[in-house]
């Protein structure tokens, strides 16, 4: 799958789904892990893989899981 992610704030971050952008989720990393705030939901395992693959520093970016 392939998500374009954009940089929100610090923490938070959207997260649109293949090339239309017509799925989107906003994530949010707290104390307890990231977790999905607004949007569609998305599996743990997709938002773990995300979390573990999002470089916080850049403004967008592409990520493959």
């Amino acid at each position: 799958m392939n998500f374009h992610v954009r940089r929100v704030s610090r923490n938070v971050f959207d997260v649109f789904e293949g090339k239309q952008w017509s799925t989107w989720s906003r994530l949010k990393g707290g104390r307890s892990g990231v977790y999905v705030v607004n949007g569609e939901r998305l599996p743990y395992s997709v938002v773990k893989a995300l979390a573990a693959n999002i470089n916080p520093s850049q403004e967008t970016q592409e990520v493959v899981v």
